[in-house]
C-alpha cells in the first residue's frame, strides 16, 4: 500500500483515545484507535542478530555508550538506507526531502526525540547521517564489518568523508565480524529493517542487484521476512511504514518523480486497512511515554544508561498508580453513599449528587488514562529489570521482547517495540564477544524480587482477608439492627418496655418499619461493593501469583546460592530461567488486568 506524502497523524498531545488504551490517553479522536508498531519481524534476528554477534563501540567526543539519543526517555529510531551511486548535484534536494521527514517526525512527537541508524554506506547514507548531525540528531552507525576493512568500500574522497562522519557518531556497531562481505552487507539491512520505527529509502523504486541492497531492506522491512528466507521464521507484524525518497542514480536515467516522497504502509495481512492508524497510535504512546518518565519520573538529558531509565519509569509508575488507586476507592465510596441514601434515607437528591459526582470522577480518571499508563509503564520496567539482569548475567544475546507479550498486536505492542529501542540504545555492547559479566546486579534483583513476592504475597491475603471480615461484620451489624428494629415495631413486644420507650416506639412505627429491611439492605451493597473492589484490585489471584513466584526466586536463589559454593549449576542459566518465568507472571498480570479496566458499573 502506497500513497503520496502526507503529513503523520498527530501525536503531540495527550494521545489517541478510544480502544488505543495503552499509554495514549486521550486526544485527536477515535481514529487513532489501535496501537501496532514498527520495526521488522523477528525472522530477521539471523544474519543480523545473532551469529557473529553485535560488537559496539564510542567513537569520538560524543561516543558515550548508551548516549544514542539528545533527548529524554526512547528515541524515535529512524533508519536509513540507500544508493551509493548519488549525483553530486542531487545531494541538496535529498538532503532537504529528508530534513523534512526528520522535522514532521519532530512536530508530531515532540517529547521523542529522533535517532537515525544508518550503514555510513556512501552516498545516500552519508549525506541522510550529514543533514541528521547538521539538525542535532544522533547518529549510530551500523557496519557491516570492523571499520578496517569496510574503508576498502570507499575511495579517496568519500574515506574521508566516512572517517569524518565516524568521529561524530554517538555509538558505532559492527553487526557481522565474519569475513563473509556480502553476509555483513545483508546482516547491516536486517539490523536496520529490525531495529527501526521509521525507514527512510533514497531508493529509485527499481529491483535491487543484490543482498542488503536498498530493494533488499525495504523488501525485508515490508513483508518481516529474514534475509534470503522463503517464509518467515518467526513473523511478527511489528511493521512500520518506510518513506521512500525517489533518488535518481549516476548510471541511469532520473526518475520523472525524482525527490518525491512517497509513504508505503505495509499490510501485515490481507485487507489489512489499519496500519497507518496502528504505528502513528504506538508512536503516540512512546511520545505519551517519554513525557510522563520526565514530568513524573524525573529523567532528564543528563540521566544517562538503563538503570535511570527503570528508576525515572518506576516513579512514574508509582505516581499514576495512586491516582488510579485514589479514583478507584472514590467510585467505591460514592457508590457506597449513593446506595445508602436511596436505600436508608430514600433520598433522591443525594443519590443524584453522589451519582453526579461518580460519574464526574470516572470521566475524568478516564480522561487521564490514568490506570492503562500505570499498568503499561510497570510491564515495561519489569522487561527493563529483566534486560538488565541477562545483561549482567551475560545473556546480552538474549531479547526480552522476544519473549515478552508476543501475541499482543493492539494496545500493548508498544511495550514490546520500547523494549526493542532500549536494547538497541543502551544493552548493544552486551552480545559482544567478551563483554564483562557481573552477577552482582543479577543477584541483587533475585533477592529484591525474592523480598517483594514474599511481602506481596501476604499483603493480598491479608487484604482478601479483611475484605471478608468487614463483610461478614456488616452482615451482623446488619442484621442486629434490623432484629432491634423488627422487634421494637412489634406492638406485643413494646408493651414489655418502659412506658417512654413504648410510647416512642408507637409514635415511629413507619420508621421502625424502614429500618427493619434498610440495614440489611446496606449490609448487601457494602458486600456487593466490596467483592467488586476486591475483584477490581485482583487481591484473590495476585496474592495465589505472587506466591508462585515467591517460590519460582526462591528456588533461584537457593540454586544460585548453591552454584557460588561450587555445588554445580550455571548461574547465567538460572538467571536465564528466572526471567522468563518473571516475563510470563508480569504478563498475565497486564492481560488480567485489562480484563477489569474501571468501569462505572462497579462489578
Amino acid at each position: 500500500m502506497s500513497r503520496p506524502r502526507v503529513p503523520l497523524m498527530p501525536a503531540a498531545g495527550a494521545g489517541a483515545s478510544g480502544k488505543m488504551g495503552g499509554v495514549c490517553g486521550s486526544g485527536p479522536g477515535p481514529d487513532m484507535g489501535g496501537v501496532c508498531g514498527s520495526g521488522a519481524g523477528a525472522g530477521m534476528s539471523g544474519a543480523g542478530m545473532s551469529g557473529a554477534g553485535v560488537m559496539s563501540a564510542p567513537v569520538g567526543a560524543a561516543g558515550v555508550r548508551g548516549a544514542g539519543t539528545s533527548g529524554v526517555g526512547l528515541p524515535l529510531v529512524v533508519g536509513v538506507t540507500g544508493h551509493r551511486n548519488v549525483r553530486a548535484q542531487d545531494e541538496a534536494a535529498l538532503k532537504s526531502a529528508f530534513a523534512g521527514i526528520l522535522a514532521e517526525l519532530r512536530a508530531s512527537y515532540p517529547a521523542t526525540a529522533p535517532l537515525v541508524l544508518t550503514g555510513l554506506a556512501a552516498g545516500a547514507d552519508s549525506l541522510a547521517a550529514e543533514e541528521a548531525l547538521a539538525l542535532g540528531i544522533a547518529v549510530i552507525a551500523a557496519l557491516p564489518m570492523p571499520v578496517e576493512e569496510y574503508e576498502h568500500d570507499f575511495d579517496a574522497a568519500g574515506l574521508l568523508r566516512f572517517r569524518a562522519l565516524l568521529a561524530r557518531c554517538s555509538e558505532v556497531r559492527v553487526v557481522h565480524a565474519a569475513a563473509d562481505r556480502p553476509g555483513g552487507y545483508i546482516a547491516v539491512g536486517a539490523f536496520i529493517a529490525y531495529h527501526s520505527h521509521v525507514v527512510v529509502a533514497f531508493w529509485d523504486g527499481q529491483k535491487g542487484e543484490g543482498g542488503g541492497g536498498t530493494a533488499d531492506v525495504v523488501r525485508m522491512r515490508s513483508s518481516g521476512l529474514g534475509p534470503g528466507a522463503d517464509g518467515p521464521d518467526v513473523y511478527v507484524p511489528d511493521i512500520g511504514p518506510i518513506y521512500q525518497i525517489v533518488t535518481p542514480r549516476d548510471d541511469k536515467p532520473p526518475p520523472v518523480d525524482a525527490f518525491r516522497v512517497n509513504v508505503h504502509h505495509p499490510r501485515r495481512f490481507r485487507g489489512d486497512k489499519f496500519t497507518q492508524r496502528d504505528f502513528a497510535g504506538a508512536l503516540a504512546c512512546l511520545n505519551r511515554y517519554n513525557r510522563d518518565v520526565a514530568e513524573l519520573g524525573g529523567l532528564t538529558k543528563t540521566s544517562s544508561g538503563l538503570a535511570p531509565l527503570m528508576k525515572s519509569t518506576d516513579r512514574a509508575a508509582n505516581l499514576l498508580q495512586a491516582w488510579t488507586l485514589f479514583f478507584v476507592r472514590l467510585l467505591y465510596v460514592l457508590a457506597f453513599f449513593a446506595g445508602v441514601a436511596q436505600v436508608a434515607f430514600g433520598n433522591e437528591v443525594a443519590k443524584i449528587v453522589t451519582l453526579a459526582l461518580g460519574v464526574g470522577a470516572f470521566f475524568l480518571a478516564k480522561w487521564f488514562n490514568y490506570e492503562d499508563r500505570y499498568q503499561d509503564y510497570r510491564a515495561l520496567e519489569e522487561g527493563l529489570r529483566v534486560q538488565r539482569a541477562w545483561c549482567d548475567a551475560g545473556l546480552g544475546a538474549r531479547r526480552v521482547e522476544a519473549f515478552y507479550l508476543k501475541m499482543q498486536q493492539s494496545e500493548l505492542q508498544w511495550i514490546r517495540l520500547a523494549l526493542r529501542t532500549a536494547y538497541l540504545v543502551f544493552c548493544g555492547h552486551c552480545a559482544e564477544e567478551g563483554a564483562s559479566v557481573d552477577l552482582s546486579d543479577a543477584l541483587s534483583w533475585i533477592r529484591e524480587q525474592w523480598r517483594y513476592y514474599h511481602k506481596a504475597a501476604r499483603r493480598e491475603a491479608n487484604s482478601q482477608r479483611i475484605c471478608n471480615l468487614v463483610t461478614y461484620a456488616t452482615f451482623c451489624v446488619g442484621g442486629l439492627l434490623a432484629a432491634i428494629s423488627g422487634a421494637l415495631s412489634y406492638p406485643k413486644f413494646s408493651q414489655l418496655l418502659p412506658p417512654e420507650w413504648a410510647f416512642w416506639a408507637e409514635t415511629h412505627g413507619p420508621f421502625l418499619q424502614h429500618w427493619t429491611t434498610a440495614p440489611l439492605a446496606v449490609a448487601a451493597l457494602v458486600a456487593a461493593l466490596l467483592s467488586g473492589y476486591a475483584a477490581k484490585r485482583g487481591f484473590a489471584s495476585n496474592g495465589k501469583r505472587y506466591q508462585r513466584m515467591f517460590l519460582v526466586f526462591d528456588h533461584a536463589r537457593r540454586r544460585l546460592n548453591a552454584a557460588k559454593r561450587g555445588l554445580g549449576g550455571d548461574p547465567g542459566d538460572v538467571i536465564a530461567e528466572v526471567g522468563r518465568e518473571a516475563l510470563s507472571e508480569h504478563a498475565d498480570w497486564l492481560l488480567l488486568r485489562r480484563e477489569y479496566p474501571l468501569s462505572l458499573v462497579l462489578d
